[in-house]
């Protein structure tokens, strides 16, 4: 009988905010592993940093690495607490979203929590979603 595990699971966090220099873009930034992606929109975002962050976890994992070696820096994590402090909760982000206009857009900072699964046998990623319990949090950054 084969005990060893299957998969790995990472529990990680993202920041979601405008692009500085790219107007009409937005930057996620995954701070467990340090992985920074893009999208269009704040879900393209949100999903491109969780597909981003499954393929460096598998690579690491492929590479005998520990993909949670890569942390962000000290001042990301704290920038994190500050926004989860004063951010508010949001059960549903998609409709939350389609009610700003595009000039709240433009200050707002998402903060979400998900999980990364590598397939241990295949070193490919299993899954990379939202966890649905945890509400996103979102607020403008000049609150923030």
């Amino acid at each position: 009988m084969n005990t060893q595990p299957q998969r790995e699971l990472f529990f990680c966090w993202a920041v979601i905010r405008p692009a500085d220099d790219v107007p009409g873009q937005w930057v996620s930034h995954c701070l467990d592993m340090d992985v920074i992606s893009q999208g269009n929109t704040p879900l393209e975002a949100v999903s491109m940093v969780f597909e981003a962050t499954a393929i460096v976890a598998s690579d690491d994992l492929m590479k005998g690495r520990n993909p949670l070696d890569r942390r962000a820096p000290a001042e990301d994590w704290e920038a994190l607490d500050r926004l989860q402090e004063k951010c508010e909760s949001v059960t549903n982000l998609e409709e939350f979203l389609s009610r700003l206009s595009i000039a709240e857009n433009q200050h707002l900072a998402l903060v979400v929590q998900f999980k990364v699964q590598v397939d241990l046998r295949t070193h490919q990623p299993a899954e990379s979603r939202r966890i649905s319990r945890m509400p996103a949090l979102a607020c403008q950054q000049v609150a923030c």
